[in-house]
């Protein structure tokens, strides 16, 4: 942990172009306050020893003061008396940040009351079940009340009970929210949208011939509610003034199972709607994107570097270049790269620029930088005798920059990979060879995509998207080893 922490210290350091590192005591701004309100989703309910809900997660990412207020089993009803309390008041009065997750108690609550009526219908006193029973035996997989409620659940979108539970959770929203602004009427709050915990086992399992049909038929009855109680948070939202994050669209996506239901046994299905550690990432990283958008026009979420800026922009590694623009295609020089070694390193003091370059001199904005690099042995310059201030910086210079650097700072330089596996593997320099192949083991520069066949392509110019994913990679993979 102490390493981590080391290392994002670090690379908090790293900047683009020649800003002065120091600061007074009187910058450093205090943490910003983040509450999180809501039912057992924020509370973290269904997770494994060690991990995280996603308020921790995005309190870590961001450097928040986290209180969780959030509480197993609350409705809307519930969290509007919760918000009466004196002491929950004040908390929400100091926050900088408040996220709130809540409705998808009301939204079971209704179907609960639903199902319990279709299924006590027609049956003796003896034989009738209480919600809470009802409740546990369909959490629990009992397959023949599940199988009851597969028959049913199509009349629940149009169900009176329904109607009822999204009527009373618009009212209450409305005065949760009220509430809210009146104790701080400047916060920003974030109303997570719900997802649907079904849709991805369904589709999981939809070559089961025994569970097949039925996990579809959960996933649509589940996606009628949602839609609905989704298109309350919304449109509440224009009135409201609150901002909505896309949770539903991230778990839609996801790559992975995001929630803790699955099929346990041939027959036995767990209906445990909670987030898994990997549904907390989900919502953390929506979150964090809703609440730190990238300024950027010309990064879109799509692209392969999209993380790889974020990170880079949002711990100071990189800015832009103006309007709104990162340029992830634009190329990099190697004065660049150097200066931000240099500022890495709080830009020691240099007694003389350096008289080993002759494209080099006094007043140049990066002459301190390039002096600082040369006398600590981490980068070299051309055999004619320039430095090349004015040239691109290539993938194995890059490479070698990074790997003079980890031996100056006596980071890991023992890790090493197969080059020879690439078609031009033998086209890296022989000063670059240790270098590229440690790069290369750490994951820093991996092969690009060309038709098919991956390459290394050492002599190329690094782009600026580039840049961005390897000093990712660097503090991820090397600082905190």
């Amino acid at each position: 942990m102490k390493k981590r922490i080391l290392a994002t210290l670090l690379c908090l350091c790293m900047v683009l172009c020649m800003i002065p590192l120091s600061a007074s005591a009187e910058e450093v701004e205090a943490p910003k306050n983040y509450v999180a309100l809501g039912d057992s989703i924020p509370s973290g309910y269904g997770l494994q020893e060690g991990e995280k809900a996603f308020p921790e997660l995005l309190a870590e990412s961001n450097a928040y003061a986290l209180e969780n207020l959030a509480e197993e089993g609350i409705t809307s009803a519930t969290l509007l008396t919760k918000l009466a309390d004196p002491e929950v008041v004040a908390k929400v009065a100091a926050a900088d940040v408040i996220t709130l997750t809540v409705g998808g108690n009301d939204l079971l609550d209704g179907l609960y009351n639903f199902l319990l009526g279709k299924y006590n219908a027609d049956k003796e006193e003896e034989e009738q079940l209480e919600k809470a029973e009802l409740q546990e035996k369909l959490l629990n997989g009992d397959s023949a009340l599940l199988a009851f409620a597969i028959g049913v659940l199509p009349e629940f979108a149009e169900s009176d009970e329904v109607t009822a539970s999204l009527t009373q959770f618009t009212q209450n929203l409305v005065k949760i929210v009220g509430t809210i602004k009146t104790a701080n009427p400047d916060v920003v709050v974030y109303v997570t949208s719900q997802y649907n915990p079904y849709s991805y086992l369904a589709a999981d399992q939809a070559d089961n011939p025994l569970l097949g049909a039925s996990l579809k038929a959960v996933a649509e009855a589940f996606e009628s509610g949602v839609a609905a109680l989704n298109s309350v948070i919304t449109y509440s939202s224009l009135e409201l003034k609150y901002t909505v994050v896309d949770v539903y669209t991230a778990f839609q996506a996801a790559e992975e199972s995001p929630c803790n239901a699955s099929v346990t046994e041939v027959t036995k299905i767990n209906l445990d709607f909670h987030p898994n550690a990997y549904g907390h990432s989900l919502i953390a990283k929506v979150l964090d994107e809703t609440i730190n958008p990238l300024p950027f026009t010309d990064v879109e979420k799509t692209a392969w570097y999209y993380e790889a800026v974020r990170y880079a922009y949002f711990h100071g590694l990189m800015a832009g270049v103006g309007d709104n623009l990162f340029e992830p295609n634009g190329e990099v020089k190697r004065v660049m790269m150097v200066q931000v070694l240099y500022n890495l390193e709080g830009q020691p003091a240099v007694e003389k620029v350096t008289d080993k370059f002759s494209d080099l001199k006094e007043g140049d904005w990066y002459a301190n930088a390039v002096t600082w690099a040369v006398e600590n042995g981490v980068v070299a310059g051309n055999p004619d005798g320039t430095f090349g201030v004015k040239d691109n910086l290539t993938r194995e210079q890059f490479a070698q920059m990074l790997y003079s650097y980890a031996g100056y700072k006596k980071y890991d330089q023992e890790s090493s990979a197969v080059l020879s596996k690439y078609p031009d593997g033998d086209q890296v320099s022989s000063w670059a060879e240790t270098a590229f192949s440690w790069a290369h083991a750490n994951g820093l520069i991996n092969g690009n995509d060309e038709g098919g066949v991956l390459y290394l392509d050492p002599k190329d110019s690094t782009t600026r998207g580039q840049m961005a994913s390897i000093l990712m990679k660097f503090c991820e993979n090397v600082v905190v080893k």
